[in-house]
């Protein structure tokens, strides 16, 4: 029962640590064409095809570095899929991956980021340790400053220790006011603490200084969804993001659209949220949050 008990556990934090290894504005890589074709992919779900893909690049290219941290990620996402007693093999596939990544690029801020994440919150039994972890937050800080504010954050709130997080996450944007990851990571606690205000600060202090800045502009639509707060503005904004040329990749249209068709419901505007919803399913079939929300409504 002990040991059943352990994959039980195991199995609950990796989920954890699987659902954030993409973190939403983090700084884009430049892809080569396999990950690009691995990320679709895993956007589709074709998961099966995604791991053979990902052990073909690397049996292929077995000294890069890129090609190891999208396998991780692929078995990543297998890991969430798997029966609760097949998770911590995909665990071991998924630290060797990371590790291997790491050993071959020591600057792949990305692949430091997944492993210190992996590290985090996969227990000793595992290959998890929060040492293990601390050790990457403090090398991904010697290759960039700010962006070793923000692994000292995770490693904050892992802690539970918000007010921490706090600190180095607000240290981390006075450091690169233009580094997403950190004003995301700054206004999702933030959010978790209600002070959304202070959250919508975060992003209308960048748009002060870019006034089109695609995230900032997506993030105060997705703040007055969440909060029923700043409607206007959330409308506005999300309408502005839609209107770019240019998005990141990480925010598709489809993920606009449902936050958008949230912010009308919460203005009462129901055919018009009903409308933005259908879009999104439309955009993205395998939406499911937007799909829920649309049957709420009784679309």
């Amino acid at each position: 029962m002990a040991n059943r008990n352990v994959v039980v556990v195991a199995a609950a934090l990796l989920l954890a640590l699987l659902l954030g290894l993409v973190v939403p504005g983090a700084r884009a890589q430049e892809l080569p064409p396999q990950a690009n074709e691995i990320r679709d992919l895993i956007r589709a779900q074709k998961l099966d095809d995604a791991v053979t893909r990902g052990e073909a690049w690397t049996k292929a290219s077995p000294k890069d570095a890129v090609a190891w941290q999208w396998l991780g990620r692929v078995y990543s996402q297998q890991a969430l899929k798997a029966s609760i007693f097949s998770k911590p093999s995909w665990a071991s596939k998924v630290q060797d991956a990371f590790e291997r990544a790491v050993a071959l690029d020591g600057s792949n801020i990305e692949a430091r980021f997944d492993l210190m994440q992996f590290y985090m919150v996969a227990p000793k039994l595992m290959g998890g340790g929060v040492e293990k972890a601390r050790a990457q937050a403090e090398a991904i800080g010697g290759i960039d400053p700010a962006r070793g504010h923000i692994a000292l954050g995770l490693m904050a709130e892992r802690d539970e220790d918000p007010k921490a997080a706090e600190r180095e996450y607000r240290a981390a944007v006075a450091k690169a006011p233009d580094e997403a990851r950190a004003r995301v990571a700054l206004a999702n606690l933030l959010s978790r603490q209600k002070r959304w205000s202070e959250a919508r600060a975060v992003f209308t202090e960048q748009l002060a200084r870019k006034p089109d800045d695609a995230r900032s502009l997506y993030q105060l639509g997705k703040l007055a969804a969440l909060s029923g707060e700043e409607l206007a503005l959330g409308l506005e904004s999300i309408d502005r993001y839609l209107a770019l040329g240019e998005r990141p990749d990480e925010l598709p249209e489809s993920a606009a659209h449902w936050r958008r068709g949230l912010v009308l419901e919460k203005m009462g505007r129901k055919e018009e949220a009903l409308a933005a919803l259908r879009k999104s399913v439309q955009l993205d079939p395998t939406a499911e949050a937007a799909r829920k929300d649309l049957k709420r409504l009784g679309g």
